[in-house]
């Protein structure tokens, strides 16, 4: 999922375009808490157990209290404060994004990488692959939002 944050006003979207900001308003608020004015962001929304396993259902549902929470992990920063980021190095964005989410809610939290090691999506999104035939070497697969503003 991709969050978009324009002056305290939120959008979360899926990959395919579709506003789900209305399921996950605790996600929606914490997103606006964030000292940006404005601000794009990449990663992948995850129900989370007490005792810290994903659990696909809390998704489903669309809830976000109860057995466990939602957690978004983000792992992109793609724009922030009217700077289009896309052009920089990954670890240059996901430093910003670290200093991003300093003080951010449980809710949002910074999914870092390993140096040196191939980057391997997400498990949801890695069982979605297999669903639809895409194979682990073609990740990371390279797809530009249509709805993400071009400079």
């Amino acid at each position: 999922m991709q969050a978009r944050l324009d002056r305290g006003r939120v959008q979360i979207l899926t990959r395919r375009g579709n506003v789900w900001t209305e399921k996950y308003p605790a996600i929606a608020k914490a997103i606006s808490g964030l000292p940006a004015q404005n601000a794009y962001v990449d990663g992948e929304l995850c129900g989370v157990l007490p005792d810290g396993r994903t659990a696909f259902n809390l998704i489903q549902n669309a809830t976000d209290t109860g057995e466990g929470s939602l957690v978004f992990f983000l792992f992109d920063l793609l724009f922030l404060d009217g700077e289009n980021l896309m052009a920089l190095p990954l670890v240059e964005r996901k430093t910003r994004l670290a200093s991003l989410l300093n003080g951010a809610p449980n809710s949002l939290r910074y999914n870092d990488h390993q140096i040196g090691r191939p980057r391997l999506p997400p498990l949801g999104l890695r069982a979605r692959c297999r669903g639809h035939r895409v194979e682990a070497h073609q990740w990371p697969l390279r797809v530009r939002p249509a709805h993400v503003a071009q400079d």
